[in-house]
Formats: structure tokens, sequence, C-alpha cells
């Protein structure tokens, strides 16, 4: 639900602001327009069926929850051209952290390791209602065996619960891949989920671990980000 004094009509919704002058178009604050755009919303909404939870209500992340766990990690959908994996193909296991919430201006930080690959993204925004949220980011990757890097636009939505997020899903779509053929094409994506519905909460990974992927078991699972297997 979309709070304020002002509402026109536009070309992508309701605008409106909320009860701080924070400004929202289509349920989504506007910070997340400057990276986001009606095209590359519609692809991951109506191809990668990734759900958004819209509004200017979203819980707060309760900082005792360190980390959420995604495994399985269940691909849904793909606009990967000749992609390997179809849809229900297990990829690596992830771990993501929210830190550094702003209720008043929906910001917040992610950070997302599994397989081969290292994801962070500082000032991207929560929206949702209740305990129903999604969060948009705009991240880099970086996979440090091909030395290779690159910046894609993250979703995550789901409802938290005391113990983790319930309907867990994550969606990616590259925007560079800076010439690197180890990621997914540019202006492509994927969508999961977490196959058991429950993402559990869990410690973040110590560095030792996340600068040292090589030595966990679920690097011979696919990476989400890579092209290949």
């Amino acid at each position: 639900m979309i709070l304020g004094t002002t509402l026109v009509f536009g070309g992508c919704g309701l605008l409106g602001s909320d009860d701080d002058g924070v400004q929202f178009e289509d349920g989504i604050v506007e910070g997340v327009w400057e990276f986001l755009d009606e095209e590359q919303l519609d692809i991951l909404e109506e191809e990668l069926e990734m759900p958004i939870h819209r509004g200017d209500n979203p819980p707060q992340i309760p900082a005792e929850h360190e980390a959420y766990f995604i495994s399985p990690l269940i691909m849904i959908a793909t606009t990967v051209p000749d992609d390997f994996a179809e849809p229900g193909h297990r990829f690596a296991d992830q771990t993501v952290r929210f830190s550094n919430q702003n209720m008043d201006e929906y910001t917040i930080n992610v950070d997302q390791f599994g397989g081969r690959s290292v994801t962070a993204g500082d000032g991207s925004f929560i929206v949702g209602d209740g305990n129903a949220f999604t969060i948009f980011a705009r991240t880099q990757t970086v996979i440090e065996a091909e030395n290779a890097e690159s910046e894609e636009l993250v979703l995550y939505s789901g409802v938290l619960s005391e113990d983790g997020i319930v309907d867990l899903h994550f969606a990616l779509f590259m925007l560079d891949n800076n010439g690197h053929e180890v990621f997914i094409a540019n202006d492509t994506g994927r969508s999961f989920e977490d196959g058991e519905g429950l993402s559990e909460v869990v410690e973040w990974p110590e560095e030792s671990v996340l600068m040292s992927p090589a030595d966990q078991i679920e690097r011979i699972k696919p990476d989400p980000f890579r092209i290949l297997n």
C-alpha cells in the first residue's frame, strides 16, 4: 500500500510518496528506478516469473539474523540463450546477508556467497508490506579463480519469519559482464527459489571461506552467474 497526499497516474502506474515524502512509483521506491527500467521489470516478472512485493511498509530485517541459507537453490526460469540448465535444475547453494537497513530511506546492503562467486551491493533498496518484501540490488560479482568481475541487477523476494525467510525467490539480470565469457550474457537472467520453502538463519561465512571457494564442496554444483556448469 502506498501512503501519501499526492497521487497521480503516470506511465508506470501509481505515483505517490510515503509519510516522510519518499517518492514511490508502481509501489517501488524511486531510487530503484535509477538502475531498473520498465522493460527489465517486465522481463523479471513475466519471463523470469519473479514475485515482487510492492509497498512502502517493508519489514525490519532482524539484526540477530546474521545471514540466510538458500538450499536447495532450484532454477525457476532462464532467458539465457541455449542455457545448459532447465527449470528444476539445482545450482550451488547460496548464503545471503542483509545489513545496514535504513527504514526511512528504504536502503539496505546485500552480500551473497556460494559456489565460485562472491557478490556485494551497497545502497540497495527494500520495499514491501507487512512481512513480505522485495530487495532490489545493483551488485558486483567476483569469481577470483577466473579473475572475472561483473555487474548485475539482483532481486530477493520472500516473507520474513522468526525462523528465516519463507518462499525466498532470487533473480539475477546481467547488466555488464565486462566481456568475461565465464558469465551469462548481458541482458539475460535466471530466477531461483529455495526448494524447501524456508531459508534458515545461519552465520555468515568466515573471510577465509569467502576467499577460498575451491575448498567448498558446493563448487561442484553450477554457479548462478556462470554461463556453463
